[in-house]
């Protein structure tokens, strides 16, 4: 196997497990209740 194969394929497996982390840090940001901050942004930038 050349090197770049043997890199690139480090580097797939990377980005796969950055995604799933960034995937479960939303999971958890999405199971929280909004802070008062998070709630008044929401507020004043909607289009409703």
């Amino acid at each position: 196997m050349g090197m770049r194969k043997k890199n690139n394929q480090k580097e797939a497996q990377r980005r796969l497990v950055a995604k799933k982390k960034r995937n479960k840090k939303k999971i958890k940001r999405a199971a929280k209740a909004p802070t008062a901050g998070q709630t008044l942004h929401k507020t004043m930038h909607s289009t409703k």
